[in-house]
């Protein structure tokens, strides 16, 4: 994990990282301290290199992913960003569902989704936007032509970028 973070970031290498990770360990971390280890290890590092700022914001996405995924599997699991590109549309049904088991997601969202259409080069999901008339810097779901908040529930019309 700790390489593919540095992967295509000049002047960033994951041995420091991992050296400094270990000065940092101690007897009886917790599983949680060790999962953030390496991401505050790369945090201190800001200073010699600003690219490791970017090797700390992926290292804390791959810890809320393997999060996310465990909890929306109930087993743990874990998947690289590369791995996710294939993995997302298993994913997002099962991450709905959960949802809106739990009464936090509008039933609607599943319906939109099945029925949305997404260009062939993405697939349906979740976008942050900010966008014009809505009260709140939003999470959308959204498809080709149509978006809705989840915070306030507005509907748009819109074309949110599928980048």
């Amino acid at each position: 994990m700790i390489a593919e973070a540095c992967q295509g970031l000049e002047g960033t290498a994951p041995q420091t990282i991992l050296e400094e990770t270990r000065r940092n360990l101690y007897d009886g971390i917790s599983l949680d301290e060790l999962a953030l280890a390496p991401i505050l290890a790369a945090r201190t590092l800001v200073e010699t290199e600003p690219n490791y700022t970017f090797v700390s914001a992926r290292l804390l996405l791959d810890k809320l992913r393997r999060e996310a995924l465990s909890y929306v599997s109930g087993r743990a699991e874990q998947a690289t960003q590369a791995d996710m590109a294939t993995r997302y549309a298993e994913y997002f049904p099962d991450y709905l569902g959960k949802g809106i088991a739990a009464e936090l997601i509008d039933p609607e969202l599943q319906r939109l989704t099945s029925s949305a259409s997404p260009p062939p080069s993405s697939r349906s999901g979740i976008r942050n936007s900010s966008i014009w008339g809505c009260r709140r810097s939003m999470t959308a779901i959204s498809c080709t032509s149509n978006a809705m908040c989840l915070s306030c529930r507005r509907r748009f019309s819109c074309a949110l970028p599928w980048g």
